[in-house]
C-alpha cells in the first residue's frame, strides 16, 4: 500500500462538498488532511486541500479519476 498526496482545488460551487467523506466511503481508504484553507478572492470562494491518501495503487488511480470527473 503507498501514498498519494494530492493537492485539491475547489471553486466557489465545490467548496461546501463533502469529497473527503466521499472518498473514505466509496473507496474505503485512509485520508489524512496535511492543509488547507478557504478564501475570498473578490467575490469568489475558493478553497486548497493538501492530503494523503492510503491505498493501492490501482485504488488511487480510481480515486485521482473519479475526482477529475467532480
Amino acid at each position: 500500500m503507498g501514498k498519494l498526496r494530492l493537492r485539491l482545488k475547489y471553486n466557489e460551487d465545490q467548496v461546501n462538498e463533502s469529497y473527503i467523506t466521499k472518498i473514505i466511503r466509496k473507496y474505503d481508504v485512509e485520508v489524512n488532511i496535511l492543509s488547507g484553507f478557504i478564501d475570498k478572492v473578490g467575490d469568489v470562494i475558493v478553497g486548497n486541500l493538501l492530503i494523503e491518501i492510503s491505498a493501492s495503487e490501482e485504488k488511487s488511480k480510481d480515486i485521482i479519476e473519479w475526482l477529475k470527473r467532480k
